[in-house]
């Protein structure tokens, strides 16, 4: 395990791939601060600022720098090999999904230092949001159940184009899209008036803010999706994430025990 868990670190750090996402990930928020600089819907605090910068993209360049590392693997025949040498299909597993935590730790510094960097630039008066540390640890927690979820899905798929476009697709319109036909469906088979499956969608929890800024829009953002109490919403989105990431890990671990990996 540890030789694998070696190789692969190895692997990461010479990709130059990863490199690219890392450079893509700083840009990302250097632009998404000045673009917002010149909206007039913020007041440009410091605060704002944080809690729409922080996190922002990383999930999305974690997720397809992820899902090609894993399925590199499978092309060239590495994952193969190593079974033939005699390494336990759920130990290239786990150390797969070791180096891909261990990317998006990577990408999420990178995210948060050069946030606190431009925001700092770009303001006069620096203030940190309230419940930053609870805001920032839930929103880490949240992404690294969804990075199970992808690596779950990379080797269920072994293929690049499905896995990203699957991705990239819940991503972009899970929150608003999947819970609304959810939402009919249901609705239609139990004869029910009322239903709100949002709750129930880990993306759900990843894209929303849970800093308190002390402006209307964060506010109103907390009355609407918190009920009011942040460790009540906190609870429940851990809860939900976990019940994402350990069955589809257990799903994908059970398929490579099976399948050709080739």
């Amino acid at each position: 395990m540890f030789n694998l868990i070696k190789s692969d670190f190895y692997k990461l750090w010479n990709d130059r791939k990863f490199w690219v996402f890392s450079l893509l990930t700083v840009a990302f928020v250097i632009l998404m601060i000045i673009s917002t600089e010149k909206m007039e819907i913020f007041n440009h605090g410091s605060q704002s600022l944080l809690s729409l910068a922080l996190l922002r993209g990383v999930i999305i360049f974690a997720s397809i720098f992820i899902t090609i590392f894993i399925i590199n693997e499978f092309s060239c025949g590495l994952l193969s090999m190593n079974v033939a040498r005699g390494a336990p299909r759920i130990q290239i597993y786990f150390s797969k999904l070791i180096a891909s935590i261990c990317s998006f730790f990577v990408l999420s510094i990178l995210n948060i230092v050069t946030s606190l960097i431009c925001v700092r630039i770009a303001v006069k008066e620096f203030l940190l949001p309230d419940n930053f540390l609870l805001g920032l640890s839930f929103q880490v927690f949240i992404s690294l159940c969804w990075v199970c979820v992808v690596v779950a899905i990379a080797f269920f798929l072994k293929s690049k184009v499905w896995t990203i476009t699957i991705v990239l697709l819940a991503i972009a319109f899970g929150n608003p899209g999947i819970h609304l036909i959810l939402n009919s469906l249901v609705k239609s088979m139990f004869n029910l008036t009322n239903v709100d499956l949002r709750h129930y969608w880990l993306l759900h929890y990843g894209k929303q803010t849970i800093f308190d800024s002390g402006k209307d829009l964060v506010k109103k953002t907390l009355d609407t999706f918190f009920y009011g109490n942040v460790k009540y919403y906190v609870i429940i989105g851990m809860v939900v994430s976990i019940c994402y990431a350990i069955p589809a890990s257990i799903i994908s671990i059970l398929k490579l025990k099976q399948c050709d990996l080739k």
